[in-house]
Formats: C-alpha cells, structure tokens, sequence
C-alpha cells in the first residue's frame, strides 16, 4: 500500500497520512478516477461522520456537515461550519462549491476543528481539494464518460516543459448534461427532463523555477454551469410533477492562485506564499413547491469577490519544528431574491496570525503548542422584503442602488484559538495521539431579512436586524494510527467529544408582508455537544485485493438553549434534540481487486457498499431523512502499457431514493439525487 502524503498540517513537503497526528481521510488521483467521482458530494457517503451534500436553495450550494457540526441554509452570509480550500485557497461563501471537479491531484478531509492553521469557519472540520500541478515530463491524456441521462462529460489535460526552468499545464473539461430526472408534468410546454445542465471549465497552469531553491506556481481557472435548478420534490408525491419553470442555475467564476516557495538558510526552513482571487457570479432558483402548481418559486442572485494571502514559515531549531504566518482576507458580496430582500457585504476583512510549535521531547515524544489570533470585520447594508423600498430590474429582482431606505451596520470580532496535544510513537507502525482544539465561525449579518427593521417616529429604518455573534467549538480527540502485518494492515481510529457555544440558528418572527406571515431571523441560540468514534481499516488480502472498512458512530444533543430559541414554537429547537445533519451511524465499505491477464492487461474492479443512518436537515426532532443504502461497481481494464482504458460502471445499483435535504415547512419538499445511473468512459494516456 503507497504511502500518501497529506498537506493538513501545513508542512512545507507535507506529512505522510499515518504520521499526521489529525483525523484525515485522503482520496489519491488513482482513487477519484477508479470511481468516477465528479464533486465533492460524490465522496460523502465515503467517509465517516461526513456529510458533504448541497442543498435545496440552489445548486452549487454546499451544506456540509462534519461530526454533527454543520449549516442548513441558503442565506449568502450564512458562513460555512466546514471550510472548503482549492489549491490552497480558502472559498469565502458556500455558493459555488459543490461544482465538477476533474484533474484532480488529491481531496484531504479533515475532521474536527482546525483552527489554528487554517483559521475561521474550518470549526466542523477542512475539505482540501488539490489541483493537478505542472510537470516537465511531456504527458497528458483524453477521456470521453457517457452515463445514463445522456450525460456527457469530455476532459482533457497536457504537460511539460516550455522552457528549461518553466513546465505548463493545461485542462480543459466540458460535461452536458439531458437530466436523469423524467418529469410526469401533464403540461406540454413543460421539460420532459429535469437535472439538466451543462459546466465548461478550464484551467490553464504554469510552474517557474529559477533555480533548486524556489518555485512559483501561477493557476487560472474559468467556468462556467448553466441548467436547470436543484431537482425537488413534493413529499406527497411519488413522482416528479414539477414545472421547473422559473428555475435556474447560471453560475459562473474566475479564480486565481499563485503559490510561491523559498527555501532558506534559517532554520533550515521554508517560506511558502499563498495569494488567492475569486470572483463569483451566481443566479439559482428552485420550484420550492415541487408541485405541477406554479406555486412558489425561490430565485437569488449572489456578485461575490474574495482576495486572501497566507505568508508561511516552516523551521527547525534543534529539536522543535516551526509553523508560523500571517493571513489576510477580504470580500465583498451583493445579494438579492425574487421575494425582495437585498442585502450587501459592503466590506469583510479578516486578519489572522498564527504560530505553531512541535517540541520532540525524545525520538519517540512529540509535544505540540499553538495558537492563532483573529480579528474580523465586518460592514453590511440591508433592505428587508417588508419595507418594499426597492425599485425592481429585470426579473423582478430589487435593484440594490434603488434602494431609497437601508439600514447599515458595522461589527468587530477577535477571538484567539488555541491548540495543545501530543503524538507518541510506540513503534515505528504504532502511534497515538492527543490534542484539545478549539475553532471559530464568523458571527455577521443576515442579508436576506425579511423583517422591516426598527423604524423612528418618521418611518426611517435605523435598525434592523442585529448582528449574531461568533460560534465557539471545543474539542477532545484521541486517536491511534498504526500498521500492522509488514504493513499490510492499517488501523487507523478517533474518539472525541465536542461543545459549541452560542449556536447560530434560524428563527421565525413576526413579519406582517411575508407570505406566510412569518420571517427568518438569524440568531445566537444557546450551545451543543458531540461525541463520537471513527473506525478506518485498510487490509491487502493476497497480492491482488485491498479491503476498506470505516465506521461512524454519533451523538449529538442541543443543549442550554436561550428562552427566546426554546419558546419559538415555528424553529423546532428543543433541548435534547439531534443536530441536524448528523445521522448516528455510517459505515462504508470498499473491496477492489486487481486482475492480471496473461497478456499484460489488468483489469480492476471495485465494489463499494455505503450505509447512512437516518437524519433531519432542519430542526423539528425528527429524523425526516430516512437511512439509506448505496451499492456502486466499477470496472477498469489497463492493457498492458497503460496506453488507454476503458471503463464499465454502475451506481446505485439498488436504485435507493436518496435525499439530501427536506423543509418540511413548505410542503414536505425534498432535495433528491440519481437513482440507478451506469455509464461507460474511455481514456487515453498520452505519453
């Protein structure tokens, strides 16, 4: 079994998977193209106590959750309880990241807080996804996948070297998408297919490097998704009736990396520079009634722009390693709904500095003291739907610079996390570890409030909703990482326990001109615990079969609720309720084996069987997502020179009826991936 190299303690050459002293499962490039997996959704039934699915609110829209700790909303101010790195890049908003991926190097998944070195929102845990890099070795490869739908999706990727200290990289990926869904609408007019979409990205690379002691990494990448909107259902429908009409995904984004390396005397260390740029464009909708009746349905608009650096420092004196920078980060954000809400980010900044250090006590002892300081600010202008005192565009959008009344509010933040632990290697192939770890989520601004503000004796709204404050996320882990069997056996396991203080929730007030007479408000609702154990075994059978195993277990509980949330008949919110988004048991189990021809061919296939306890996505305290069983199977033959392949495959072979979300407030409608798909892919390597 290869030795994989992770990048979640911010190592300057990274740290093999079984040294880290975290609870992380990694995914190889080898591994995502063996199973087809094309977002990071894909791989959510894969990993335990994860759930990285979307959302009802949009497409693109990420709601993950990572050991009980996670979000259900679609409000852009909402912030992430799991963060999302690509390439090193922090994304700043939960839209457009549940997006294709595709030449992909490695996906890491942190679990549990980190936020001494990877700062805000990373308090559930991190999701780093890692981008193919240039190489000087001219190669490449071209691939067509058709999948029941019709679906479609054509990569392609080349590199080598431009000149003798220059290598380039280019990918390019286009996917068209007809739908899976057949809708049973009556209406003529109406689509015969729902899910449709179609994604155009590409990625331009290049590697510069001057000489043996520095290296500099420009990234591009442009795309580009439109179709139709999240594919819903009515809870009392047993089949898809839906018109679809009005709703939409149009999301469209420019990123930018550039990474550079040096390599210097002091500490025999490493200076690492990380800028990132993202701009995002995004108009999502939903039939939220999921009926045949045009009833309600919910389109918004996100403008969104972030600009980070991280500055970093890895050393060695004597016998303590150094993890030490700076962070900086900044956004501003444009957000409006077909209900009439607007609401802008004027300004968000964020600074943070962090210094983390590895004291080895003894060759087999490890000693581990860190924190990271915070400060944060941020500015935000809001029109609510009730005040009705924006002008509308195109769409029946409100234009935010019409907006003759707005309130704007501005509010602070600084907060320090620290990190205290131990690794201890029994042996070479055992070793333990230990750490209590706190984390933080941004407090801020509800930008889709649909109240009309606190207005003085002349009707001038000069309040509106407050801000919330900051989550605080406590945690004890206790971990073991070991091989056995001359290394033909990894077991890997964690126990923790958590708390999270001042829990950010949705509550329903009062709001006259809302169509249901009531309005979300964005609140500090009181705390909540989590404990739990994460089981990974990996064992070689034979020369030619590999056996995966991991198991979750769960428990999670609400706790020390404030009268406010408690008497709020329409939140749900009780003591000694489940979180959401937090099944009690998962498990998952991967069998692939390897095949040798006589010829020199290879075929390898993979068997994967995926468990997940039942759920609720919202907080009424039942569990209104039912379990579910995944069965998947692939098929992949190598002749002999890996020149091409071609692959076989099928998902969800039992055709299980999967959901991701349900909102039981607004007719039992229910967010609901593929049911039983096969498709076939060919590759070829260029060499």
């Amino acid at each position: 079994m290869d030795e994989i190299i992770v990048n979640a303690t911010k190592k300057s050459d990274g740290q093999a998977l079984q040294e880290a002293p975290v609870a992380v499962t990694a995914f190889s490039a080898e591994t995502l193209e063996l199973t087809k997996v094309t977002d990071v959704q894909g791989l959510s039934y894969s990993i335990p106590n994860v759930n990285l699915d979307s959302t009802t609110g949009g497409a693109t829209l990420a709601n993950f959750s990572i050991r009980g700790y996670g979000v259900s909303s679609s409000i852009p101010s909402v912030e992430p309880s799991v963060g999302t790195l690509l390439d090193g890049v922090y994304l700043g908003n939960n839209f457009g990241v549940v997006t294709d991926f595709f030449d992909i190097e490695s996906v890491e998944v942190l679990r549990g807080p980190q936020g001494l070195l990877f700062g805000r929102n990373v308090t559930g845990g991190g999701v780093l996804i890692n981008s193919a890099r240039p190489e000087e070795e001219f190669s490449g490869y071209v691939s067509a996948r058709f999948e029941t739908g019709l679906d479609q999706t054509y990569k392609a990727a080349v590199t080598g070297s431009l000149t003798d200290s220059t290598a380039g990289r280019l990918a390019v990926y286009y996917r068209d998408d007809d739908g899976w869904f057949d809708n049973d609408q009556v209406d003529p007019t109406a689509p015969s297919k729902i899910g449709k979409s179609e994604t155009t990205i590409i990625r331009p690379s290049i590697t510069f490097k001057p000489n043996d002691s520095s290296s500099h990494t420009l990234l591009v990448e442009y795309a580009d998704q439109e179709g139709d909107g999240t594919v819903v259902q009515s809870n009392a429908l047993t089949k898809h009736n839906v018109d679809q009409d009005g709703t939409i995904t149009d999301v469209e984004w420019t990123r930018v990396m550039f990474e550079s390396t040096w390599d210097v005397s002091f500490g025999d260390g490493t200076i690492t520079n990380i800028l990132g740029w993202r701009d995002l464009d995004a108009l999502v909708g939903s039939d939220v009634d999921g009926t045949s009746t045009r009833a309600i349905h919910f389109i918004q608009t996100l403008e969104q722009q972030q600009l980070s650096n991280e500055l970093r420092y890895n050393g060695t004196f004597g016998n303590v390693d150094v993890t030490t920078g700076v962070y900086y980060f900044e956004q501003e954000m444009d957000a409006a709904t077909s209900f009439g809400e607007v609401g802008r980010l004027n300004d968000h900044t964020s600074l943070g500095l962090f210094a983390s250090a590895d004291y080895h006590v003894s060759d087999a002892l490890t000693l581990t003291f860190g924190l990271r300081y915070t400060d944060e600010e941020k500015d935000a202008s809001v029109a609510p739907r009730a005040a009705r005192l924006c002008s509308l565009g195109s769409g029946g959008f409100p234009v935010f610079g019409n907006c003759t009344k707005l309130f704007d509010d501005n509010e602070e933040w600084s907060f320090v996390t620290p990190k205290v632990g131990f690794s201890w290697e029994v042996s070479d192939d055992i070793r333990f570890y230990g750490h209590y770890a706190e984390g933080y989520r941004s407090g801020g601004f509800n930008l889709r409030q649909s109240t009309g503000g606190v207005q003085d004796a002349e009707g001038n709204i000069v309040a509106g909703e407050p801000a919330f404050d900051e989550e605080r996320h406590q945690t004890i882990e206790l971990g073991l990482k070991s091989e056995f069997n001359d290394g033909r056996t990894r077991l890997n396991t964690a126990v923790f326990i958590s708390r999270v203080e001042d829990l950010q929730r949705q509550l329903e007030v009062d709001c006259p001109s809302c169509i249901s007479g009531r309005g979300q408000s964005t609140r500090n609702v009181g705390n909540a615990r989590m404990h739990g154990l994460e089981i990974e075994l990996r064992q070689l059978v034979g020369e030619s079969l590999i056996l995966d195993v991991n198991l979750g277990y769960l428990d999670t509980e609400l706790v020390d609720l404030t009268a406010e949330a408690e008497n709020d008949p329409d939140a749900g919110l009780v003591s000694g309720n489940d979180l959401i988004r937090s099944p009690n048991f998962t498990a998952n189990l991967n069998v692939t084996h390897e095949y040798a021809f006589a010829n020199g061919g290879q075929l390898v296939s993979r068997f994967n069987y995926s468990y997940r306890d039942s759920w609720f996505n919202q907080d009424p305290g039942t569990p209104l997502i039912p379990e579910a069983d995944l069965f998947n199977l692939f098929f992949t033959y190598y002749p002999e020179g890996d020149a091409w392949s071609v692959s076989l495959y099928g998902k969800n072979l039992n055709d299980e009826v999967i959901l991701h979300s349900h909102s039981p407030a607004i007719n039992g409608i229910r967010g609901i991936q593929e049911g039983f798909t096969w498709g076939v892919e060919f590759k070829y390597n260029i060499q």
